[in-house]
């Protein structure tokens, strides 16, 4: 135990957590963080209105997703179609250089407090064939309160999704979202993730999630590769696409 400059005593714990606090606030303030794509928040607190669990009808559903699509951008360099917070993360994936299939970097301050805070949840997602069965899913709680809304149903939404990245996600952060977005938005770019898998294989599907206290943004990024029929064709070799909505309504 020491004593801080007003003489207080600081536990080792309390040390660490400023320590914390301070290296994300640097990474906060180097950081060029914006939320990404369609914002589906007006359809998503419609979708609210009519019950805890929310709900919209289907034509309506499949015109949002046909919205969140337009949105998506081709390149033939990957930086052009990825945030620069995404970036970094990408790169450890796409080389090789993390430890798994996902890379999370937490950038929040004190988001275990409640109330408002600052920084950012990053979360990108190799999409592999991992095998895991339903059984072995785990969602841990989210480090903050959950929001204190009776009229909404609030979900742990997992940011790597286990559909994605089977069991290896269990032990990564979440944070609490409505149940309506958690199904309409993040399970709609969790099956556009696996359909491009499908399409394009190992190391070429990414699955993004950002969250900050009341938004998030979740996305697919995807590497069409540099076949004969992507060149010939004169289709960039890079797609994404993106989607956000506002969690606190």
């Amino acid at each position: 135990m020491t004593s801080d400059s007003s003489g207080k005593r600081v536990t080792r714990y309390q040390e660490k957590m400023k320590v914390l606090e301070d290296t994300n606030r640097a990474k906060l303030q180097s950081t060029d963080f914006s939320h990404q794509g369609f914002d589906t928040t007006s359809l998503m607190k419609t979708a609210h209105k009519s019950s805890k669990q929310g709900s919209l009808d289907d034509t309506v559903r499949w015109q949002m997703h046909g919205q969140i699509s337009s949105g998506s951008v081709r390149s033939n360099s990957i930086t052009d179609v990825t945030p620069s917070f995404t970036q970094d993360a990408l790169n450890a994936l796409r080389n090789k250089k993390a430890s798994g299939n996902i890379v999370q970097q937490e950038v929040r301050i004190k988001p275990h407090e409640g109330g408002s805070y600052e920084g950012h949840l990053v979360t990108v997602s190799r999409v592999v064939n991992h095998g895991d069965v339903a059984d072995d899913k785990e969602i841990g709680h989210p480090k903050s309160p959950h929001p204190d809304n009776t009229d909404i149903q609030y979900d742990r939404a997992h940011r790597a999704p286990f559909s994605l990245t089977g069991a290896e996600s269990n032990k990564y952060s979440t944070v609490w979202a409505p149940h309506y977005p958690n199904i309409a938005v993040d399970s709609h770019m969790e099956r556009k993730a696996l359909d491009k898998f499908k399409k394009y294989g190992d190391n070429n599907v990414f699955y993004v999630a950002a969250d900050t206290h009341d938004r998030s943004s979740v996305g697919v990024v995807y590497d069409r590769g540099d076949s004969e029929k992507v060149q010939t064709g004169g289709k960039p070799r890079f797609k994404s696409v993106f989607a956000n909505y506002e969690r606190k309504f």
